[in-house]
This record gives C-alpha cells, structure tokens and sequence, in this order.
C-alpha cells in the first residue's frame, strides 16, 4: 500500500450506495473486478465478483 493510501473495507464485503452513479464510481475505481446488485434495502450494492455470484444464485439481481 502506497503512503496516503486508505483502504475503505466494510466488514460485511458490501459496499451500500443510494444512487447508481456513485456505485459505478467505485466499481470503475476498485483495484480488482466488482459487480453492482440491487439490494434489499432500496440501495445499489457493490460488491467482488465472488460475493456478487453467490447473491445472485441466492436471487439478488444485477444492477446494471
């Protein structure tokens, strides 16, 4: 990790965002692939591809 760098990780793997633009701002941004679902919560969740898998085989859709 660079100095200055700050790696943001929510405990969960679930990144909860209230609009799309700022979802897909992150997913462009991220180091590594992640994919953006539609949450139970009314919010876009960003999340690895991995997790993103398993919620979809749970039956959580892709936001995009």
């Amino acid at each position: 990790m660079k100095q200055g760098e700050i790696k943001i990780t929510p405990s969960n793997g679930i990144f909860k965002f209230i609009n799309l633009s700022n979802a897909k701002n992150l997913a462009d941004r991220a180091k590594k692939s992640m994919a953006i679902l539609l949450g139970d919560d009314g919010r876009y969740w960003v999340v690895s591809l991995g997790l993103g898998e398993k919620l979809m085989k749970a039956g959580y859709e892709m936001a995009e």
